[in-house]
């Protein structure tokens, strides 16, 4: 279940913690930040779906995020974890998505966020082509300026 303010949540999905993990994550103490596959310049899913925001504090911190006119606080669990839910966004951008540390009295932003429809795709031998090595490389990197939000 997700508890919901504002239009953000905390997240008690088990299997959030599942897919962190299989990312590698480590928590380190006493340090803040966000989780590792979260960055500026990134993509997130569009509505209908909630994109979910995590990352690394010392233990009960209070967390306050803020995405465009709203602001939500969570504490962090005893490993230092904190977790929100955003808001289901229509495909757009960009945004800005703040986190602020109470205990180390810092914020991190994550800039020129979009929305759209993310993708995931492995295992095609295929993938490891640049395109700097296709037909046509130069038309097509210069055609590429015209697309400023495909990541």
């Amino acid at each position: 279940t997700t508890a919901r303010s504002h239009g953000l949540g905390k997240t008690k999905d088990p299997f959030a913690s599942l897919s962190r993990a299989s990312f590698g994550i480590v928590t380190a103490s006493n340090h803040f930040r966000f989780a590792n596959v979260l960055g500026s310049n990134m993509v997130l899913q569009r509505a209908p779906s909630s994109a979910v925001i995590w990352g690394f504090t010392s233990a009960h911190d209070r967390i306050t995020v803020t995405f465009g006119t709203l602001r939500e606080t969570v504490q962090a669990n005893v490993q230092g974890e904190f977790s929100i839910d955003l808001p289901p966004t229509p495909a757009g951008g960009p945004y800005d998505i703040s986190a602020y540390s109470a205990k180390h009295d810092v914020t991190r932003t994550l800039e020129n966020v979009l929305f759209g429809d993310v993708f995931m795709c492995a295992g095609q031998s295929n993938m490891a082509q640049a395109v700097r090595s296709t037909f046509d490389a130069t038309a097509e990197i210069e055609a590429a300026n015209n697309y400023s939000n495909i990541r």
